[in-house]
């Protein structure tokens, strides 16, 4: 298995064990490119929440793949 094989397994294990709306919340702002606005008025939460989804799930992202040496 490649480098890159690996580290896009490590994150999609990553974002499997993430909250459902934290995973949501980082999936339609990085993978979409829905704005923090656009989110926020889909899932009826406020921005701030949006932010705070998004920072947790990086930091997740960022944690998992240090731990695991990627």
């Amino acid at each position: 298995m490649s480098r890159a094989q690996e580290l896009l397994q490590q994150i999609e294990a990553i974002l499997a064990a993430m909250d459902p709306l934290m995973r949501e919340v980082f999936m339609l702002h990085r993978v979409d490119g829905w704005s923090y606005c656009r989110i926020a008025h889909l899932l009826r939460i406020d921005v701030a929440a949006v932010e705070c989804h998004i920072a947790q799930a990086i930091l997740a992202i960022d944690q998992g793949l240090r731990r695991d040496g990627l």
